[in-house]
Order: C-alpha cells, then sequence, then structure tokens
C-alpha cells in the first residue's frame, strides 16, 4: 500500500500530524503523542516540540501512515 505524502515547511511533528489530517489540532496531536500513540521512523516520540525530517514515516496509532516531504521555501 502506498503510503499518503504530507508536504508543510513547518517540520514541528504537531503541525504535521494536524495538517495531514490525523489530528483535528495540535493540541490533540499533542495529546495522542504524550499517550505514546506517535512514532516516527518506529521510534515513539512523546516530545511535544519534536521535529521530522524529509522523508520521515510517522505512525500515529496502527493504521494511519503520513510519509513527511520538506515544502522548500521559495
Amino acid at each position: 500500500t502506498d503510503i499518503p505524502v504530507t508536504e508543510s515547511s513547518n517540520d514541528m511533528l504537531v503541525d504535521v500530524l494536524r495538517v495531514s489530517g490525523a489530528e483535528s489540532s495540535t493540541s490533540a496531536a499533542s495529546r495522542v503523542m504524550m499517550q505514546g500513540g506517535v512514532k516516527v521512523n518506529d521510534q515513539v516520540i512523546t516530545d511535544r516540540n519534536a521535529r521530522v525530517k524529509d522523508g520521515d514515516i510517522i505512525q500515529k496509532g496502527k493504521r494511519t501512515f503520513i510519509k513527511f516531504k520538506k515544502k522548500k521555501n521559495k
């Protein structure tokens, strides 16, 4: 199966989860993270200030996967 790609110039994990539609708000995203429900490249992330890099695979829960692509600023 193909993993949907989310492009964003903001590399904060909570913002990527919001922009991708995986979470409705940054506060909801940080709540899920603090409960251990988010992984980046198979590592559980609980730090709400975490950043992601271009090409990282983000997993929320069991079934939601997102591939992050850093949008270049013009």
